[in-house]
């Protein structure tokens, strides 16, 4: 048998979209065997006079939404704008069968506003990034 060799491939190296596309794939069909894959993007903007304030970029399947960014700009913020983002995602995922949401973020981000908005904590890294911690939050609707 041959030798096995590793490769750490760079960023202009030619084989990295190939390689990362194949093993993705592999990766869905694999999982696909388990449970059908059903994913679809998610998302909410806000607008105000052609400016973007924020919005919210997602991930809805297998009857969860992953809310992967929830940003506003500094400007906007404390006018509810956030939370009219997530209640809006939140609404469609529950419209295309979704039991519920999930999120992570730091302790300097959003902790507390999504606890606000119902998210409890189900798990933590701590020291990520040094010094602080990640969160990840749940919220389920049935």
């Amino acid at each position: 048998m041959s030798a096995i060799t590793l490769h750490a491939l760079q960023d202009d190296d030619a084989r990295l979209a190939a390689w990362t596309g194949a093993i993705q794939q592999a990766l869905m069909r694999f999982n696909h065997q388990a449970q059908p894959l059903d994913f679809a993007p998610i998302r909410v903007f806000a607008e105000l006079n052609t400016l973007l304030l924020g919005g919210l970029i997602g991930t809805v399947g297998w009857r969860w939404i992953n809310i992967d960014v929830l940003y506003v700009e500094p400007h906007a913020r404390l006018q509810g704008i956030a939370s009219r983002l997530l209640a809006n995602a939140e609404a469609q995922a529950r419209a295309r069968g979704c039991i519920g949401s999930f999120v992570d973020t730091f302790d300097f981000q959003a902790v507390d506003f999504y606890r606000k908005n119902g998210y409890e904590p189900f798990g933590e890294l701590i020291d990520m990034p040094p010094g602080h911690r990640r969160v990840y939050l749940q919220k389920r609707w049935s």
